[in-house]
């Protein structure tokens, strides 16, 4: 843990880290608190489908655009405006669930907030890239990045959902909210600091590396496997009559995410990011088959929290390498468009693992999930010749 608690001794650390750490349960929580405060206010479910979807899209292109203006104008001028634009947005949306407002209108309320939504992750990448000037603070930074968010995923949910139910879903929401405009606000508070340095792709070669498309690739079939987990876990559970442990699988994989992520940043890496990246990839893909072959649902807890354990050191790997491809001044768009892919792999897994689930069985999408990380795999080992070749035609000077 002394390379975490190294973290706060650096410019700016105590702010990112808070600001990580405050944002993440209520990014993770926020799509649920929508669909329940819609069901509150329409009492229906679809309704509220509609909006988490048309706030996710939203969302998703709103990142890639912040990403862009704040490789221009910098965090503090693109973060501050879009978490105070996020703080009215869920206040207009909280105040039109209370009024009964018509369902057009809590949908389009519901686009605006997540065109609103801060693009916490991409921009807090972008500032450990200044704000840590070696090799191995960065992997324990990105790792720190990736475990806040499985801690979203774990507590954000259960925390919102449960004063949603106890409270209001308008109170959960407005909660949720400030939340996430606090960590925001914390975040864009990170002054400037000098150039990163330690980029390992030659200036010549960065030409030919300025889309970050190769290992985009990579996210999309990784985010696929994350998907089919998502939607295999719960099938699981239900089909050996145990429904109730659907919460327990899914915490199993987070809980697993979060220890293997803690575990990749608290120590130093000799090995290129692209073996790195080959390896996790080749990791998770493997482990998979152990919630596929568990005979009870106990067997599969065990085997989604080993299963988890690479998960966020991929992540992590994908995010430290695009930091070291992209140009210097698209370095928030290309975390950006990273999670963009990730995202669009994610939801291509939702959707085949649960035909999955209908025509076949819960096995056979964690199966799904495991071709998906071999094919992310077998990307990163392509991307790694790619780049070895590109460094022997540009030896340096």
């Amino acid at each position: 843990m002394r390379r975490y608690l190294a973290l706060a001794r650096l410019a700016n650390g105590p702010r990112l880290l808070a600001g990580s750490l405050l944002a993440a349960p209520g990014q993770a929580a926020v799509d649920l608190v929508i669909l329940l405060a819609l069901h509150h206010a329409t009492g229906s479910f679809g309704p509220g489908g509609v909006a988490v979807a048309v706030g996710t899209i939203a969302f998703s292109v709103s990142t890639v655009v912040q990403g862009r203006l704040i490789d221009r104008f910098g965090i503090r001028r693109v973060l501050r405006p879009a978490a105070l634009a996020l703080a009215t947005a869920t206040a207009a949306l909280a105040a039109a669930v209370v009024l009964g407002a018509a369902p057009a209108l809590l949908i389009g309320l519901s686009a605006v907030l997540g065109l609103s939504q801060p693009a916490t992750g991409p921009a807090a990448r972008t500032a450990w890239m200044t704000a840590a000037t070696d090799a191995d603070t960065r992997v324990t930074a990105f790792s720190y990045c990736s475990v806040t968010q499985d801690v979203g995923f774990v507590a954000g949910p259960a925390l919102f959902g449960l004063l949603a139910t106890a409270a209001t879903p308008s109170i959960s929401l407005a909660c949720c909210g400030a939340l996430i405009t606090t960590g925001a606000l914390a975040i864009s508070a990170a002054t400037g600091t000098p150039s990163p340095a330690g980029r390992v792709v030659p200036a010549r070669a960065r030409n030919l590396l300025r889309s970050v498309a190769p290992l985009a690739a990579v996210m999309v079939a990784i985010g696929l496997a994350l998907g089919a987990v998502d939607v295999s876990a719960p099938a699981l559970a239900t089909q050996n009559d145990q429904p109730g442990l659907a919460g327990v699988l899914l915490a199993a994989s987070s809980l697993g995410s979060l220890l293997g992520g803690l575990a990749y940043g608290a120590r130093s890496w000799n090995a290129p990011a692209t073996h790195r990246l080959l390896a996790c990839a080749a990791a998770f893909a493997a482990t998979l088959m152990l919630p596929a072959l568990a005979p009870t649902t106990a067997a599969a807890v065990a085997g989604l929290l080993i299963a988890g354990a690479p998960m966020g050191a991929t992540l992590t790997t994908a995010y430290l390498l695009a930091g070291d491809l992209v140009p210097e001044d698209r370095t928030t768009v290309g975390f950006s468009l990273l999670t963009l892919a990730l995202n669009a792999g994610a939801a291509a897994g939702y959707a085949l693992g649960a035909q999955i689930a209908v025509h076949g069985s819960a096995a056979e999408g964690f199966v799904l999930g495991a071709g998906a990380a071999i094919v992310g795999a077998f990307g990163a080992a392509c991307l790694g010749l790619a780049l070895r070749r590109i460094a022997d035609a540009n030896p340096p000077a």
